[in-house]
């Protein structure tokens, strides 16, 4: 079975990537996608392998190397020849059980005990399912002993109240400076602590009880939709997907991203338009029953 590694396309434009040297450029997407990358973002990488892989010499690999650890994106640990991508899991982690089982048991390999405990921290802040993360992993089952039923089966007000434990647990370890301002950590504060935007608390509430417990990087897609529609619309987006039993954030990316091209940003203005839309085609619906979280929201498309 074939294995790819995906980059986003807004890596390009990132402020940190734009500024690297063509240099850097090719070496970070080279750290990102190399051979021996792993779904928990730590993998054992000699400097061999780089040189060999890439064609630097070793005193070139040395001082990229030295230089992504001083922008803070990666740690290199020289005994076990194991490397760590910082930001990896925020940007890759998947919350599907194939994905935390592969996690799972590649933590278990990592020889770098420092390394696990860095990721155990990110993982806690952006409010990762830790107790499967780190299920059986020596020296975590005290810290995940008691999580077991979380995001099992929740309904919401259960599944606020364990992401609220969690990040009490890691604001009495952790200075409040360390932790990520923008992160979906602070955004789920903020709506379990009732000082969130009341609409984005809605759609919180929507998603969790029609498609599943939603995760940091669903929540902040969703985020970045509010910037441009409304919350309500957003509403009506996740209830279409639930509607058409399509429960993921790509088939509510695709109806918002239809929705956004039409000029059509708030509830009213979808179901004018989708009103006005079967009045033209009441040809082609006719006999045709709908039903669902929404009648009048049965098609995205024209």
């Amino acid at each position: 079975m074939a294995l790819y590694r995906q980059l986003q396309l807004s890596f390009w434009g990132d402020a940190f990537v734009m500024d690297l040297t063509p240099e850097e450029k090719f070496f970070y997407v080279y750290l990102l996608q190399c051979t021996n990358t792993k779904q928990c973002g730590i993998f054992e990488l000699p400097k061999r392998t780089i040189e060999y892989e890439t064609g630097y010499n070793r005193e070139t690999v040395g001082k990229l190397l030295e230089r992504f650890i001083t922008y803070g994106k990666i740690e290199y640990c020289e005994e076990t020849k194991e490397i760590m991508i910082l930001n990896w899991i925020k940007y890759n982690f998947i919350n599907s059980p194939n994905t935390i089982k592969c996690i799972n048991k590649e933590i278990k390999e990592v020889k770098h005990r420092e390394f696990v405990y860095k990721l155990y921290d990110l993982c806690k802040k952006l409010v990762c399912p830790i107790h499967l993360i780190f299920d059986g992993v020596e020296g975590f089952q005290k810290k995940t002993r008691g999580l077991e039923g979380a995001y099992k089966d929740l309904g919401e007000e259960e599944i606020k109240e364990e992401i609220k434990k969690e990040i009490e647990e890691v604001e009495e370890k952790e200075d409040a400076e360390e932790i990520i301002g923008n992160s979906a950590a602070d955004v789920y504060r903020n709506v379990v602590n009732g000082t969130e935007n009341e609409g984005i608390s809605e759609v919180l509430e929507v998603f969790n009880n029609n498609i599943h417990p939603i995760t940091p990087i669903e929540f902040e897609s969703l985020q970045d939709w509010s910037k441009d529609m409304s919350c309500d619309s957003i509403i009506l987006a996740i209830k279409e997907a639930a509607y058409h039993n399509a429960r993921s954030m790509k088939y509510i990316d695709s109806v918002l991203n239809n929705w956004y091209s039409l000029n059509l940003t708030t509830c009213p203005k979808i179901l004018a338009y989708q009103r006005e839309w079967k009045d033209k085609n009441k040809d082609k619906c006719n006999g045709t029953k709908f039903e669902g979280a929404n009648a009048e929201a049965y098609v995205y498309v024209t």
